[in-house]
């Protein structure tokens, strides 16, 4: 893409940098979800801002466009999630999901603009890794030493994720950066030298200590590319002397790390098993962005219907958001074209690395920040072949820009394969309204989501009416919110208004489907004297999840205050046979509880 001037495309590009780096400091605790809300927004402004000066530039600015196959697909990617979005959205309204890949197009789109600008963006990308990187382990360090609250009670260390993956995860995406810098940039000054080891050593202890076996898994497999890609001998040599002994290695290393938590790796397994179902029965268009976890339970409600099942996976399972395996997630919610599409993108970002590092033998900047950039898809590509980073917004923000920085430096060393468009002054007339409208629509869906959220917080200090009110007010801005729905089925439940109460809570476990929406339907059911129903979302519960003892109880509950002794009692059969593959103590103290009722 052509530009005349820099310094707004440059700007443009810190932006877009920030946009994806920012929210992962940000945790937006005193927010209702505030861990997944506050990275969304900040995204979504800074982005809507984008939009704004890429339509200016584009008016102004550029006469044509050099477009090549990668772009393409990159935007028929986007495009192709809207529209699926929009076709698969469970419950009437509007698919919030749209406003995300939208930006991710623009958020491609600043980035590609200063094709021209490789050298100093590659300075600004290289820079803002090194500061966020700094930040990160400051973060974690000051929670493990209890300065700052981690963000799950069960973990000591979570950066301002819910859990340490994603925050151990961030860290290895940063370290390929850190490492080649601090090998190539540091040169004599001692004190930067040691400042930077002793940052890279406690990252690489906040790694350890968050325990996530696959981002480990990812550091060895890409750091043995690096040995791979930089030995300077024959490839014969390079096999007998790094693949032969790392392939010996790796097996032993793949035991150890299963065995560390072999449940853990077990429930994986299954997942994966669940997942495939859930692929198989949507292979063409996939079940939409969003719908994967009630498509899942679905599955996992059919998978426990033979007792087999029940015995040998039944205490694995639990509440599941994802498929922890970034490729089965694409194609489970966009289907085999979107994976295709996803496929396609990878393999031509890979194919430009490649070349660089064969081709670009004079430009030893341009094959370190290559080899950075592999690195860095390498991580997060194996990372998620058992997790699910794609499915948390920085990250793949992180990725659209490293695919758009990869198409930018193809220029370098020799002239790509490209498509010339000559823009008309209506076409470019056309692109800025376009634009400016889906940046005032952006910036409007941030304040009005934002305030919505602020008056949600709020309202918990007030009456139950008071609330009730309050949380109307605001359904029409977060209405298609899963958790929102359920929090507001619960208000209309504790205001006594039972059919309004199960309206919501129906279309709260289409979007959110975890185990205290049903619950909370099921006790709907039962004021609004409609038993059956009641009955069969308690059932529906225990046959998803058939090692839960607290859900045996809560039937077993149900049936003693509906004075249905006989359907207890089957129940009590039914718990005694139940094996006890939990290593909670609080298992058989509950089995007590419903032997007694």
């Amino acid at each position: 893409m052509i530009i005349e001037r820099k310094n707004i495309q440059v700007f443009i590009f810190i932006a877009v940098l920030l946009s994806a780096l920012l929210p992962t400091v940000v945790a937006g605790k005193d927010l209702p979800d505030g861990l997944f809300w506050a990275k969304e927004l900040i995204f979504l402004l800074i982005n809507a801002l984008v939009v704004l000066l890429i339509s200016k530039t584009l008016l102004f600015k550029i006469e044509y466009l050099k477009i090549q196959l990668v772009d393409v697909l990159v935007a028929g990617y986007f495009i192709y999630s809207i529209l699926n979005s929009l076709l698969t959205f469970p419950i009437s309204g509007f698919q919030p999901n749209i406003f995300i890949n939208l930006a991710m197009i623009y958020t491609y789109i600043g980035v590609r603009l200063n094709s021209k600008n490789f050298e100093i963006t590659k300075s600004i990308f290289i820079t803002t890794i090194l500061i966020f990187f700094i930040a990160h382990v400051v973060y974690g360090i000051s929670q493990k030493m209890e300065l700052i609250k981690s963000y799950n009670l069960n973990f000591p260390v979570t950066g301002a994720f819910f859990n340490p993956a994603p925050y151990s995860l961030m860290l290895c995406l940063f370290l390929p950066v850190i490492c080649i810098f601090f090998r190539n940039y540091t040169g004599k000054s001692i004190i930067r030298s040691l400042v930077l080891f002793v940052f890279i050593s406690l990252s690489l202890y906040l790694v350890y200590i968050c325990f996530s076996r696959g981002n480990w898994l990812a550091l060895i497999f890409t750091f043995t590319l690096f040995i791979i890609l930089e030995h300077r001998g024959t490839i014969q040599r390079a096999i007998k002397n790094i693949i032969i002994p790392f392939a010996i290695f790796i097996i032993p290393i793949a035991w150890l790390l299963y065995y560390l938590k072999p449940v853990s790796a077990n429930g994986r397994l299954l997942i994966w098993q669940i997942s495939y179902k859930v692929v198989s029965n949507n292979i063409l268009w996939g079940v939409g962005e969003g719908n994967f976890p009630l498509n899942f339970l679905e599955q996992q409600h059919n998978f426990f219907k033979d007792p087999k099942n029940i015995d040998s996976f039944g205490f694995m399972i639990n509440d599941i958001r994802f498929a922890f395996n970034d490729i089965l997630q694409i194609q489970a919610e966009t289907g085999i074209i979107g994976l295709i599409l996803f496929m396609s993108i990878l393999f031509q970002i890979i194919k430009i690395l490649l070349l660089n590092l064969r081709c670009a033998k004079g430009n030893i900047e341009l094959k370190r920040f290559s080899l950075i950039l592999l690195m860095v898809i390498s991580i997060q590509f194996f990372a998620g072949l058992v997790s699910y980073p794609l499915s948390i917004l920085p990250f793949k923000i992180l990725l659209v820009i490293i695919f758009a920085m990869t198409v930018n430096s193809s220029t370098m060393y020799s002239p790509s394969k490209y498509y010339t468009i000559n823009l008309t002054r209506k076409s470019k007339f056309f692109f800025a309204i376009v634009s400016v409208v889906i940046s005032i629509s952006t910036l409007w869906h941030v304040f009005k989501t934002y305030n919505a959220l602020d008056l949600w917080r709020e309202s918990v200090v007030y009456s139950e009416k008071q609330q009730l009110s309050i949380l109307k007010s605001i359904k029409d801005r977060l209405g298609n919110n899963g958790y929102f729905l359920f929090f507001l089925g619960d208000s209309y439940f504790r205001n006594k208004d039972y059919p309004k109460a199960i309206q919501n809570l129906k279309k709260a476990k289409l979007l959110y489907p975890d185990k205290e929406v049903f619950l909370k339907l099921a006790l709907a059911y039962m004021e609004d004297k409609q038993i059956s129903s009641a009955e069969a979302e308690y059932k529906y519960l225990i046959q998803s999840y058939p090692a839960e003892i607290d859900l045996y109880y809560q039937l077993g509950y149900f049936y003693l205050q509906i004075d249905n002794n006989k359907s207890l009692e089957e129940l009590k059969e039914k718990v005694i046979s139940l094996k006890n593959n939990s290593a909670s103590k609080s298992y058989e103290t509950t089995r007590k509880k419903i032997l007694q009722l």
